[in-house]
């Protein structure tokens, strides 16, 4: 189970996309959940791996979905008992800490053309891990094998890729072009 929420954290880095780990850290107590134990959480709600199951693990779904709308990171200790207030209903009667760590989106880039100025900036984008996508209407400029890292490397028109309903956020987008009108048109 732990592999399967690694590989799932893995290809959603890849993917440049947001999620939560919750790693159980501290277990006082009876609980269902053993130190070690994680749980990776989506911001469109998909989960990997568990932290024990029950009123505990719905409650820190919650608790990592509210931390991704933060954008930040946070600690949240709780009893597992019915006493009334308690964040979690349960009776096993020990306590548990979980550390819910958040990883964002990371700003992308949009390279329009795929030139040699493109691969110079694509190799700095892989360098230092930075996304991007890079977009190019010639066959021999739109090669993946020439952008190592890239999200994506399309052979279009730009009005014709921006129209996709499966786009990255974009936050920059840098006119490489091999003319001016290409690059307007993106």
């Amino acid at each position: 189970m732990l592999q399967d929420v690694f590989n799932r954290a893995s290809q959603l880095l890849r993917a440049n996309r947001k999620f939560a780990l919750v790693h159980l850290v501290k277990v006082k107590g009876s609980s269902p959940g053993k130190s070690g134990f994680k749980l990776l959480v989506t911001d469109s709600g998909e989960t990997v791996g568990t932290i024990g199951g029950g009123d505990a693990e719905r409650q820190m779904i919650a608790q990592a979905r509210e931390a991704m709308a933060e954008g930040r990171s946070r600690t949240v200790h709780y009893e597992l008992t019915s006493r009334p207030g308690n964040l979690v209903k349960s009776l096993c009667g020990g306590t548990n800490e979980v550390f819910i760590e958040v990883f964002m989106e990371k700003p992308c880039l949009l390279l329009l053309g795929g030139g040699h100025v493109s691969r110079a900036v694509a190799q700095l984008c892989h360098l230092l891990e930075y996304p991007y996508v890079v977009l190019d209407d010639r066959a021999e400029f739109s090669n993946p094998a020439d952008f190592p890292g890239a999200l994506d490397v399309v052979q279009s028109r730009g009005a014709e890729y921006l129209t996709r309903k499966d786009l990255p956020g974009f936050s920059h987008v840098v006119g490489l072009g091999y003319n001016s009108e290409f690059d307007l048109e993106g």
